[in-house]
């Protein structure tokens, strides 16, 4: 069986009880962004990015001005970390062009 390149545990709040840990494992950050519980934030109309906190491997998602936690990525971070900041870098350089 192929070894997944990056495994994601869904962040629940401590008050949330009752739920299994949830925990997804993928060989992409296409793959990963996905998932049912990360693309749902995605197909709201307030988002606006997914970024990787730089401290950890927090996954995070942008509402308008809010951040909110996602899931921790416990293998494969710095992978997410660096392609999630090439397609930002992308949207931007895009989005410049489009104003010039």
């Amino acid at each position: 069986m192929d070894e997944k390149n990056i495994i994601i545990r869904r962040y629940r709040p401590a008050f949330f009880e009752g739920f299994d840990e949830e925990t997804v494992e993928v060989n992409s950050v296409a793959e990963l962004l996905a998932v049912p519980f990360i693309k749902v934030f995605a197909e709201n109309s307030k988002f606006r990015e997914f970024a990787m906190s730089r401290r950890d491997e927090t996954l995070m998602v942008m509402h308008i001005e809010d951040w909110y936690v996602v899931g921790f990525v416990t293998k494969g971070a710095e992978l997410v970390r660096d392609e999630l900041r090439s397609s930002e870098e992308a949207m931007k350089e895009i989005k410049d062009a489009e104003t010039d």
